[in-house]
């Protein structure tokens, strides 16, 4: 549970917004950010325009966080052009979603656990390379949670490069040890049940690794988008969509390689090859890891809140208004 509350936030009045600039949005001359409308990158359409272009009216909007976040409904709340549902929708659950990571203790409750995790798994590793990784893991998360309470600050604030500037590069070389160690975490896991005696991994161990690779995975997309979100505040709008752009590349890198696991696992209980052990761990497991390989909430925070596939879109038009 995340809040027992309904926060207040504020979302784009796209009832407001000038046709043109929606039309430009859709061809992918320019992208939002924050609420920011600027040109992309080599896509100015007049001589000495500046990156820049407008920022879009808003008004208030309730979300209830008191069972989590469903990205659906808030697509749904947040569809205000009718003529263009598809584009409206995605644009303003990106806004919407990323307001919440910014606003609320959404984001803290999360890396709370994470960081809750850490010392149970440590507890269990006896090598000095994953204590290693997992001791980089917890500086990353104190970076990440720097970074959120710095952007509550600067709603009320100007932004401060000074500070600024060297946690981003803090965050950069962290998020990169992370996601060397979340692959080295997955091959583990797999030799590690493949071993014999006392150096197998004992179930409950490998429960806890499969929920803690599982936690950190939907957490990264949000901590990217804080990440990014810092460029904006420094008025970075296209290095904030590069560093989208190539963290989302790494993160789709791991993910890919956890679908994998998860895959050849799941066949290897359908042949009946695998382990009594591994077949009561993965049929505990694949639900919450399902929910992570399919996750709408991390597509959009990674920077493709501008399209959703027709699956998505056929669920959100759906839906009674």
């Amino acid at each position: 549970m995340i809040s027992n509350t309904i926060k207040t936030i504020m979302v784009p009045d796209w009832d407001k917004v000038d046709p043109e600039i929606i039309e430009l949005i859709k061809s992918g001359h320019m992208r939002l950010r924050e609420g920011i409308v600027y040109w992309s990158k080599g896509k100015k359409l007049i001589d000495g325009a500046g990156s820049i272009v407008k920022h879009l009216p808003f008004k208030e909007m309730t979300v209830d966080l008191s069972e989590g976040v469903n990205v659906v409904e808030l697509a749904k709340a947040g569809a205000a052009v009718k003529q263009s549902i598809f584009l409206a929708a995605g644009l303003s659950t990106g806004i919407i979603l990323g307001a919440i990571v910014i606003q609320t203790v959404y984001l803290s409750k999360k890396l709370e656990k994470i960081q809750a995790s850490i010392d149970k798994i440590a507890i269990e590793i006896q090598t000095q390379n994953q204590l290693f990784y997992l001791e980089k893991l917890s500086s990353y998360i104190g970076s990440i949670m720097a970074a959120h309470e710095l952007l509550g600050i600067y709603q009320e604030h100007e932004p401060i490069p000074e500070i600024i500037a060297p946690l981003l590069v803090t965050l950069a070389q962290q998020r990169n040890e992370l996601c060397t160690f979340l692959m080295k975490l997955i091959g583990w896991i797999e030799q590690g049940n493949n071993r014999d005696g006392k150096n197998a991994i004992t179930q409950e161990h490998a429960a806890l690794i499969i929920d803690f690779i599982t936690h950190v995975l939907d957490m990264m997309p949000k901590a990217i988008y804080v990440e990014s979100t810092l460029y904006t505040r420094l008025g970075r709008y296209h290095h904030a969509d590069t560093l989208v752009e190539t963290a989302g590349a790494k993160y789709t890198a791991v993910l890919q390689a956890y679908r994998g696991w998860a895959r050849d696992s799941y066949d290897n209980l359908l042949t009946g090859s695998s382990s009594s052990h591994n077949n009561r761990l993965l049929t505990n497991k694949f639900n919450d890891i399902k929910s992570l390989l399919n996750s709408l909430e991390n597509k959009i925070l990674l920077g493709k809140n501008e399209q959703f596939n027709q699956q998505d879109e056929k669920l959100i038009i759906a839906l009674p208004v």
